[in-house]
């Protein structure tokens, strides 16, 4: 005995074969995951081309300022602590030139090694000169806000240099530094991600070719 087509179970068909009809065979009802993925890929790459952009960017202005400074003779010193204040704030960012020691007059500000220790960089201004004979001087240094004047004596030949600051930048330092930081430790990253997003593009461009 047949049944008619209004009678039969649901998910047999006409035939009587008894095949279902699964959810994903139904393009209505199919979740459009490529669709979906597709935009994020694209916006995720995007998003990581934008990034690599500007640390590139960044990485060409300091290597930019690093090379000019080194045929200028000029270089580059972040003020760390506030021994200079007002005149020079903390995190600023100091540019020298190099001069001669004949040159220096008091009230300069000066960049120097610390003489009790060659590990230290010290930004203070020139308290006084006695000028020798010889044509050497004694410079004595002073931080604007210390009290006290540095406990050491800086002797200059006649014909010495030193680094003389021209230019303080405030707050400039303090972005210097967190950029290189930024740059050593997001920038590889970037570029792992820019280059396993691109591999498997490439990969995927392979396979639809073979197929």
């Amino acid at each position: 005995m047949a049944k008619s087509a209004s009678s039969l179970p649901t998910g047999v068909d006409d035939a009587g074969l008894g095949s279902r009809v699964r959810p994903s065979d139904d393009p209505a009802g199919a979740t459009p995951t490529a669709t979906i993925r597709a935009p994020l890929c694209g916006a995720l790459r995007h998003g990581g081309n934008l990034a690599l952009a500007a640390l590139a960017t960044v990485l060409v202005v300091f290597t930019s300022l690093i090379v000019a400074g080194a045929v200028t003779g000029h270089h580059f010193e972040q003020v760390i602590t506030a021994s200079m204040v007002p005149t020079i704030p903390v995190g600023s960012l100091v540019v020298t030139e190099h001069v001669t020691a004949s040159s220096l007059v008091v009230g300069n500000v000066l960049v120097f090694t610390k003489p009790s220790n060659v590990s230290e960089v010290i930004v203070h201004r020139i308290a006084s000169i006695t000028r020798a004979g010889d044509g050497s001087i004694l410079v004595q240094t002073k931080g604007d806000a210390n009290h006290a004047p540095d406990p050491w004596l800086i002797k200059q030949s006649a014909g010495g240099a030193a680094d003389r600051v021209v230019y303080v930048i405030p707050g400039l330092g303090t972005v210097a530094s967190e950029g290189r930081s930024v740059l050593i430790l997001v920038l590889p990253a970037l570029l792992i991600t820019y280059l396993v997003s691109w591999s498997r593009r490439r990969y995927h461009a392979m396979i639809g070719t073979q197929a």
